[in-house]
């Protein structure tokens, strides 16, 4: 069967009248990038990135609400990768459409999804978005900047107790032209401040932020496998 063909038939077998099932499929292959030349291929000729489009628009063509995706990138190449993720990230905005994403690839999800969940032997461990994760595991060193400047400090650096006083400031390490200052809230303002009015050319800030991959491995590392978190209540619940 051509692609279009196969699409026509399922769009029939879930009830699309005959007058329309054929105009909604072509839609349908136009909306996951699949042009008219790709119409009345076979689906052998099909690219492994071009089979998981059209799978795609498989399942579109029943106007789902929700679609799930299990390793949809599997087998494609970087560039069909990063084109079949966007197209993920269209649907759920421009289309309303919940998309459950399952991979093992977490920058890839964390590239194309709002709220993650992270699950082991079928158990679901943490839920929620990524900024909620992070600040549960990361609680006292969640917000983590690094101020680097031109010339390199001397150690004991003379500043240092001045700096820790600063609202919001637990600690910080000083490593020549960079100092990582670890911070209960967001104070980035006040610190390059602090900088500035002493003198100092600040080449260079910023925040470290926590990603999918870190979130991940921080829960095995600290032995939490047993435990989830709560995003409503904020806590690590059993």
């Amino acid at each position: 069967m051509t692609a279009l063909e196969n699409l026509v038939y399922i769009g029939e077998l879930n009830g699309i009248p005959r007058s329309e099932v054929r105009d909604r499929a072509v839609e349908m292959m136009d909306m996951v990038g699949l042009r008219n030349e790709d119409l009345h291929k076979k689906t052998s000729a099909y690219s492994r990135g071009m089979k998981q489009r059209l799978g795609l628009a498989d399942v579109l063509i029943k106007q789902p609400d929700v679609i799930i995706l299990d390793e949809p990138t599997l087998g494609i190449d970087p560039s069909g990768v990063r084109d079949f993720l966007d197209l993920i990230r269209q649907l759920s905005r421009q289309k309303g459409i919940t998309v459950l994403l399952s991979s093992h690839h977490l920058h890839q999800v964390q590239q194309v999804c709002d709220r993650v969940g992270i699950f082991v032997k079928g158990k679901l461990l943490v839920e929620g978005s990524l900024d909620t994760l992070s600040k549960k595991l990361f609680t006292e060193r969640y917000y983590e900047t690094r101020v680097t400047v031109q010339h390199a400090l001397t150690i004991p650096w003379k500043h240092e107790p001045d700096l820790l006083q600063l609202p919001a400031v637990q600690k910080l390490a000083v490593d020549g032209h960079t100092i990582d200052i670890t911070c209960t809230s967001d104070t980035t303002p006040d610190i390059v401040r602090f900088f500035v009015e002493r003198g100092y050319d600040v080449t260079g800030v910023h925040r470290k932020e926590y990603g999918l991959d870190e979130i991940y491995q921080t829960y095995f590392e600290n032995n939490l496998t047993g435990a989830a978190v709560d995003e409503k209540s904020g806590n690590l619940v059993e």
